[in-house]
């Protein structure tokens, strides 16, 4: 019997080597998950499990991705037909979601409609747009009326209500704060852009007017019930280097507001406005962010960006907490 043997065989104890844990990802840290060439990516919405559901403007689909998986990957969850770009994402009952899609024209979406769909890629409905012109951007689900989707729309300046139980489109809110530019010269003549529910209130962003903002609402159907509050005003003129596109909250109120060109802004619930770390340099590979998400555990920032003459749209991840 071997040394080694004996030792065993006599009760006697080993020493073993434990393994040195790794050293925690630095606040700031940016990593790439995905970032296929001549992908723009619009918006995004995050699944109980964590996975991302993203669209592009520069497809018919929607695509899926794990952000936490060993070597993530998009993988296309459903395409819609007679469609060129897919904006707002949003869920739309028990295994549902919705998607706007439509066709290109310029800033608008010719026969802009709504899909119902499944994550197995089955569309089960398919609504029908505003008449008009529109470019229909963020998606939300109404809290109290999960059968009712709200969409800004950034060409007409105002929020337009889904029914997906009666099929019928209508105008929830207008008002200034919404608009856009109507001067036909202007690159960026986008108005409001993103939507969230927090609380009584809808905060948005109005890319045109540099701002991002709140007032309250019916949350049985959209209407608005109160004043608009401005709670951040960029510096004019607006344009693709200087404007605000997306956004989210952390658990905690503090709200994440993509604004191009390469940064994104944490703001706190008492107004306090700071550059998340890991964007608003040249360095970073975050170029035209164009929406949010925040991880279950609050560690993470997950970034979808457009295509720039940079570099061509990405899903990233960004450590924003320790």
């Amino acid at each position: 019997m071997s040394k080694y043997l004996s030792l065993l065989a006599s009760g006697l104890a080993i020493a073993t080597c434990s393994p040195t844990p790794a050293p925690p990802v630095p606040v700031g840290t940016v990593t790439t998950l995905a970032a296929p060439p001549y992908t723009f990516f619009e918006n995004q919405f995050q699944l109980p499990n964590g996975d991302l559901l993203i669209s592009t403007l520069t497809s018919p689909n929607v695509f899926k991705i794990n952000p936490k998986a060993a070597s993530p990957a998009l993988t296309v969850v459903a395409t819609f037909p007679d469609a060129e770009r897919v904006t707002g994402i949003a869920p739309a009952g028990p295994g549902k979601f919705a998607a706007v899609g439509g066709n290109e024209n310029g800033w608008v979406l010719d026969d802009p409609y709504l899909n119902i769909f499944k994550l197995d890629g089955t569309i089960v409905d398919r609504i029908q747009g505003p008449t008009e012109p529109s470019l229909l951007n963020g998606l939300i689900q109404l809290p109290a009326k999960p059968h009712i989707l709200l969409s800004a729309d950034s060409t007409n300046g105002r929020i337009v209500r889904w029914n997906i139980q009666t099929r019928t489109v209508s105008t929830a809110v207008t008002d200034a704060a919404l608009n856009g530019d109507t001067d036909p010269t202007n690159p960026l003549p986008l108005g409001v852009n993103g939507l969230k529910i927090r609380g009584q209130y809808l905060y948005f962003t109005n890319t045109f007017q540099g701002t991002f903002g709140r007032f309250q609402i019916d949350l049985h159907t959209g209407a608005k019930t109160g004043p608009v509050e401005i709670l951040v005003q960029l510096a004019l003129p607006t344009g693709f280097t200087n404007a605000f596109d997306d956004f989210t909250f952390d658990a905690a109120g503090n709200a994440y507001v993509t604004q191009h060109f390469n940064s994104v802004i944490k703001v706190t619930p008492a107004g306090v406005v700071s550059v998340v770390p890991g964007t608003g340099t040249f360095e970073s590979p975050i170029k035209t962010p164009t929406s949010v998400s925040v991880s279950g555990d609050q560690k993470w920032l997950y970034v979808t960006t457009g295509m720039s003459e940079y570099s061509s749209g990405g899903v990233y991840k960004i450590r924003i907490a320790a």
